[in-house]
């Protein structure tokens, strides 16, 4: 990631499909806003169609988990996007019920997250993420999925017969521009 970004990242947090879903449901759900219609008619066709109404929805653990793994009816950049919308969702919940400060629901994250949660970060470092999480208005958040759109920083290719994404500009300036300018 540094040699495409410019970005040193220090730690990784890798938290499983089943965490997702319990954390979600612990805190009462997650609300996110769709400008139109979501529909993904093949990926859980043993449920049926699974639909989401545009406008103002509000998701339990399962519904969220499809809504950000499905890939079929959209893009895999489609699903970078909604899976950026719900942790933003997430996060808002938890600042809005003041999980971070309410020691019995803090531990209840903690039993849920058990043997679902991978990182290489230390306790103390994971607090220092936690009090900066505090201090960090949503408005302040930026994100940006990379794709292939008319302005996207991406080109797409077959190479020996795999779908590959290079950058368009065949560097890495522009991109390692943009996490710079993300991360000011």
């Amino acid at each position: 990631m540094a040699n495409i970004t410019g970005v040193h990242i220090d730690h990784v947090v890798r938290i499983d499909f089943e965490a997702f879903q319990k954390i979600i449901d612990a805190v009462g759900g997650v609300t996110v806003y769709l400008d139109k219609d979501f529909v993904e008619p093949y990926q859980w066709s043993e449920e049926g169609e699974f639909r989401v109404p545009a406008g103002k929805n509000h998701m339990d653990g399962i519904t969220a988990l499809y809504y950000t793994r499905s890939r079929y009816s959209t893009s895999d950049f489609d699903r970078a996007r909604r899976q950026q919308q719900v942790l933003l969702a997430l996060r808002d919940r938890v600042m809005s019920l003041g999980v971070l400060t309410k020691p019995t629901f803090a531990f209840q994250i903690l039993d849920i997250l058990g043997n679902h949660v991978r990182t290489d970060a230390t306790p103390q470092e994971i607090r220092k993420l936690i009090d900066l999480a505090r201090t960090v208005s949503v408005d302040t958040i930026n994100t940006k999925v990379l794709d292939t759109s008319a302005g996207g920083l991406l080109s797409q290719d077959t190479i020996d017969g795999q779908y590959v994404l290079l950058p368009r500009t065949g560097t890495y300036e522009e991109i390692r521009a943009l996490a710079k300018n993300l991360l000011q």
